[in-house]
């Protein structure tokens, strides 16, 4: 079997990115830790919020990590880039709107969590004739209280089954506000 082999074309420009991106995620890392330390020093943040904020920081920045290295030259793996670099976005509109509230973006984002895990602990597939169910390895009791309240929360009250109510534009308003 003959190999393939794609040509990568390195430029100023995109090296220039790479740069850049490698030096943004190194700062918003450390702000992450700086926000953790400040939060729990003054207690400035409520648990939920602290709880949200930090560890959606902290997953943008470990889904970041990825970018310099697609960006650092043009070539077949560029295309890869826009939907990590549009995660690690949307984890951080998502901290930076769980921070801007009084913590009902926390509770909602915590309660979804557990709303999410209790729905999808059964899963089932199939392919043609053939259906096949995948349980998770774990179990989630109905009676716990923070299952019933999320139970409750996201189904009986029909509220929207999202994680956050508002779209990106709402959520960038609000934050704008702060």
């Amino acid at each position: 079997m003959k190999k393939v082999h794609f040509d990568a074309n390195p430029t100023e420009e995109s090296a220039q990115f790479s740069e850049l991106a490698s030096l943004l995620l190194v700062l918003l890392n450390r702000k992450g830790v700086e926000l953790t330390v400040e939060s729990q020093r003054n207690r400035v943040l409520s648990e939920n919020q602290f709880k949200v904020s930090g560890s959606l920081v902290h997953s943008a920045c470990a889904v970041g990590t990825l970018l310099p290295e697609l960006i650092e030259e043009k070539s077949i793996r560029l295309p890869y880039a826009f939907p990590i670099a549009r995660m690690c976005y949307q984890r951080l509109l998502s901290a930076a709107y769980v921070l801007s509230d009084k913590g009902e973006a926390a509770k909602r984002a915590i309660l979804y969590s557990v709303y999410s895990a209790f729905k999808n602990k059964k899963n089932h597939y199939s392919v043609g004739n053939y259906l096949e169910m995948i349980s998770a390895g774990f179990r989630i009791s109905r009676n716990s209280n923070i299952v019933a309240e999320a139970i409750d929360y996201f189904e009986k009250q029909k509220n929207s089954k999202l994680e956050c109510e508002l779209d990106r534009h709402a959520r960038c308003k609000i934050i704008g506000k702060k």
